[in-house]
């Protein structure tokens, strides 16, 4: 989404209660601010790859960025390899699965999962799946976004672990790409 697009809109009448006349611009930002939420800024872009640690490496040794976050066999994940890399403000989590659909033993939700991932990658490649904004109020602006039509991936959920608790959202945008709202957490283990 480019910088634009998070420019401010106008007020939608239905969400103003006084006339503008009664009210400074700084009374009709806070009433907006309040109804809808604000876009903090990009949190991270999710990319499913086809070797996660290939990827992670090549961002890590020729692009400058950081190893950040890992999930994969070491730390308990049977299912999916997930490295997180950043820099400066950038923050790639990079995936690839771990099994295949037709493995034994899956639960239906982890095959979901499994399945969802092959076939983003044979339909894309090395595609982002997932791009997460950190915002001010994740329901604010969520129920904002389905107001206005957005189609709904998942509404806002609290996650919370021995690292603290986060509230995520999530909405479908263009092709097979989400957006999510989040604050700026991974649920992942921090690597040494």
């Amino acid at each position: 989404m480019s910088p634009i697009a998070l420019a401010a809109t106008p007020t939608p009448s239905h969400l103003l209660s006084v006339t503008h006349a009664q009210v400074s611009v700084d009374k009709l930002t806070e009433v907006v601010q309040r109804n809808i939420g604000n876009y903090q800024g990009y949190d991270s872009v999710h990319w499913y790859v086809g070797n996660a640690k290939q990827a992670a490496s090549f961002y890590v040794t020729r692009m400058g960025f950081e190893r950040v976050a890992y999930r994969g066999l070491e730390t308990g994940s049977r299912l999916v390899a997930s490295h997180v890399v950043r820099n400066g403000n950038i923050t790639f989590v990079l995936t690839s699965p771990l099994l295949s659909p037709d493995s034994p033993k899956l639960s239906n939700e982890d095959r979901k999962m499994i399945t969802q991932i092959q076939d983003h990658l044979k339909q894309h490649g090395d595609a982002v799946c997932d791009v997460a904004f950190e915002v001010d109020n994740v329901r604010a602006v969520y129920d904002a976004a389905v107001r206005r039509g957005a189609h709904s991936v998942s509404p806002p959920t609290i996650m919370t672990d021995e690292f603290g608790t986060v509230v995520c959202a999530c909405i479908k945008t263009y092709g097979d790409t989400s957006r999510c709202g989040r604050s700026n957490f991974y649920g992942l283990p921090r690597v040494g």
